[in-house]
């Protein structure tokens, strides 16, 4: 199967106009961008596998076509989850509970880096915060990353939004 049958189970930008819901971070004062959280789709946490049939680098494709299970293990979503709302708790910083290690076949997030990683470990630098203010410790922002499990480096030193 190509594509989800239940709208709910429909990656959100697949939902209109590439629609994507994300959450840029920034240093302490707000003048470096960190980098970017996106929604990733479907993933199996058992197997470290993107359900995405291109590959991981296509996880923000528009046009991205979607095992319905996981192509390794045969694992499907959980049933009476719905994945849309799961993803916006996820790609957005309002709901901390979401970043917890998951298993089975679930929403992941993506991480886009703007600068190198050792940033966070430079300096004096104590808090992270997002786009809408709101400030992580460093600690914090790395359990934030341990819910990304893609992650990104290509856009290091570009600017992106």
């Amino acid at each position: 199967m190509d594509h989800f049958e239940n709208l709910s189970t429909y990656p959100l930008w697949y939902l209109g106009e590439n629609l994507t819901v994300g959450t840029n971070y920034y240093d302490q004062k707000g003048l470096i961008h960190v980098g970017r959280r996106d929604q990733a789709g479907l993933y199996c946490w058992d197997c470290h596998v993107t359900l995405c049939k291109k590959g991981e680098r296509h996880v923000l494709s528009p046009d991205a076509l979607w095992y319905d299970h996981c192509p390794q293990c045969g694992a499907l979503p959980s049933p009476g989850v719905s994945l849309y709302q799961e993803h916006i708790k996820i790609s957005t910083s309002f709901n901390h509970d979401a970043i917890v290690p998951r298993r089975g076949v679930s929403q992941c997030s993506c991480f886009t880096w703007a600068v190198e990683p050792a940033f966070l470990d430079r300096g004096k630098r104590k808090f992270i915060k997002d786009e809408y203010g709101e400030r992580f410790r460093i600690s914090q922002f790395r359990a934030i990353l341990a819910g990304c499990p893609l992650q990104f480096h290509h856009l290091i030193g570009k600017v992106f939004a």
